[in-house]
């Protein structure tokens, strides 16, 4: 609880100097949270002063203020522990000063005693300073100057920036400058004189004036408008736009798809691109400069496609599904599907490259005759437009005339389902081929064929040859009987031999040729396989198994029953030990 009294201290001198005596004396030491006032007046006097016999304070928080007869702070001092002694306030221009002291709630100290006081002693407070005004014009300082009074006693100019202590400027200097301000900002300077006796001139002579702006931000020009295309050529574009109002627009910049291309001067306002090529897309992009060289930084863009050529003659697509229809001894026929092209005119054809015929748009077949039996013809075929133009791709296909009634043709007919095929003799030449062997209205029924090759599977092509002691796994469609034609060769040959390889091998076998049935009997697999039944010294084969896909089904492991295997049939053999040579007993030509 804040203690508060009021002690009246009356004297009064008209002029000169108080005898000593206690005019305002706190406790000593005085307690915390102190708060007390005295009044001391000199009614008359136009200014007053009063003397410290000692103060002692311990803490900021401790303060002596003093008050004029209108309740203004003219004065305040704050403790900081050390003890002042025979110290004169300023001169204050009034006749009434409220002396208060306040304590706070940290730390005591000695307290104070006022004990004197003076008026109208003391000369009057100087002049104000006169033509106050500032001298330069910068963005960040401002300098005042002004002209000190001259009364005798004056001593310095005491300065305030916007309301802000700043310095005690001393007679003679008669400037100020301020750092660090603010750019096109407004700031008042305000001045009270001082004198050598401590007396302020309450007048104030106060000066505004404003800092520099910052220099003008440089600006990029605006960027071009209206960017088109107005040509449509094969080998160039030219582009036209506006250029900006911008008062300091220089140049344009030009980019074409990427790489810089020119400077175009303002005016200008257009740009052409040569040795371009037809039917292609340029991307120009533009940005502007200004006269300082400063760029604006927004692109602006735009994408034209420069004229196609002139048409191209193109010559007519292929024939499409060229195959034979006929199987005779003496003659090929095939047919043909005709492109669709507008400019189609007719198909060159040529039988095992010598020119044939020119068949014309529609005809769609071509017949060659005269031919041997048993052998293979090639046809081969380009087309022509109407304007001469010929499709330089060839379109060809292979097939065989029929055997001569004398030759051997063995039939074998293949049912529904899977098949393991083999042959069992070497075939003519030009009639071993799987697309041979299966005449292309027998391919149609047939959906997959697949051989091994001793790790994988695979899927024969029709030109694949079929040899003997080979088998391949084939399946026909439901419902369905593919037929193969089988012509031995005419050409001497030895019986036929194979590799087979350490595991799993896939074979046909070769019997030799009865004349009496006129047939490849079936023999004792432990016969067909007598050439891999040891590899050097080691076991040879140790399993064979006729999987039941129309043929006879069961399995052989070495030292059991002895099965027959059949010619054109496949069969599993599982070898111990390889790789090593399995030969067959079949040979041509054949009687």
């Amino acid at each position: 609880m804040a203690i508060i009294a009021i002690a009246l201290a009356i004297t009064v001198l008209l002029t000169g100097t108080a005898a000593a005596e206690i005019l305002a004396e706190s406790p000593h030491p005085y307690p915390d949270e102190y708060d007390n006032a005295w009044v001391i007046t000199e009614p008359g006097a136009t200014q007053m002063r009063l003397h410290f016999q000692r103060y002692h304070l311990e803490t900021v928080g401790d303060m002596i203020r003093l008050y004029d007869g209108s309740n203004r702070l003219m004065k305040t001092y704050s403790g900081d522990g050390i003890n002042y002694e025979n110290v004169w306030t300023d001169w204050y221009p009034t006749n009434f000063i409220r002396v208060r002291f306040t304590s706070d709630s940290v730390g005591d100290a000695w307290g104070f005693l006022v004990d004197q006081k003076e008026s109208n002693a003391a000369p009057p407070a100087p002049a104000s300073v006169i033509n106050l005004h500032n001298t330069s014009y910068q963005q960040t300082s401002i300098t005042w100057n002004w002209t000190d009074p001259a009364s005798a006693d004056f001593d310095h100019v005491m300065v305030y920036l916007d309301g802000m202590s700043q310095t005690n400027v001393t007679k003679g200097i008669q400037t100020f400058s301020a750092q660090g301000l603010s750019p096109s900002t407004s700031y008042t300077i305000a001045t009270q004189t001082v004198g050598t006796t401590g007396l302020i001139n309450q007048s104030w002579v106060n000066h505004t004036a404003t800092t520099a702006p910052e220099p003008p931000v440089q600006v990029a020009p605006e960027s071009v408008a209206n960017l088109h295309n107005i040509t449509y050529q094969q080998t160039s574009i030219t582009w036209n736009w506006t250029d900006p109002a911008s008062a300091d627009f220089d140049h344009v910049i030009v980019y074409l798809d990427g790489a810089f291309q020119t400077n175009v001067i303002k005016g200008i306002q257009t740009f052409t691109a040569h040795g371009l090529s037809p039917s292609t897309s340029h991307t120009i992009a533009t940005r502007t400069a200004g006269t300082t060289g400063l760029v604006n930084q927004s692109w602006v863009n735009h994408t034209a496609t420069t004229a196609p050529e002139p048409p191209v003659q193109v010559a007519p697509e292929s024939v499409a599904n060229l195959h034979n229809i006929t199987y005779q001894q003496t003659s090929i026929m095939w047919n043909w599907t005709d492109p669709a092209s507008a400019d189609f005119d007719h198909v060159i054809v040529y039988l095992d490259g010598a020119f044939q015929a020119n068949v014309t748009k529609g005809i769609q077949t071509f017949s060659a005759q005269g031919l041997s039996p048993s052998t293979s013809h090639t046809i081969a075929t380009r087309t022509a437009g109407t304007t001469g133009l010929i499709n330089q791709s060839w379109v060809n296909h292979t097939a065989a005339t029929s055997p001569s009634p004398d030759a051997l043709v063995l039939e074998v007919t293949l049912n529904e389902g899977w098949n393991i095929f083999s042959t069992p003799v070497l075939l003519e030449e030009n009639q071993s081929q799987f697309s041979q062997v299966f005449p292309e209205v027998e391919q149609e029924k047939i959906l997959v064929a697949l051989g091994w090759d001793g790790a994988q599977w695979y899927c024969p092509a029709g030109s694949d040859t079929l040899r003997p002691l080979y088998a391949y796994f084939i399946k026909v469609a439901d419902g369905e009987i593919a037929n193969a034609t089988l012509v031995p060769s005419n050409v001497p040959s030895a019986p036929p031999e194979r590799t087979v390889s350490k595991g799993m091998n896939l074979i046909g076998v070769a019997p030799a040729y009865d004349p009496g049935t006129q047939s490849f009997p079936e023999m004792p697999l432990d016969e067909a396989l007598v050439t891999i039944e040891e590899v050097g010294e080691l076991p040879g084969y140790a399993i064979v198994i006729s999987p039941s896909l129309n043929q006879p089904g069961w399995s052989y492991a070495k030292g059991g029953q002895v099965y027959n295997v059949q010619p054109f049939k496949g069969y599993w053999v599982f070898m111990n030990n390889g790789p090593d040579t399995l030969a067959g007993f079949s040979t041509t030509p054949i009687t």
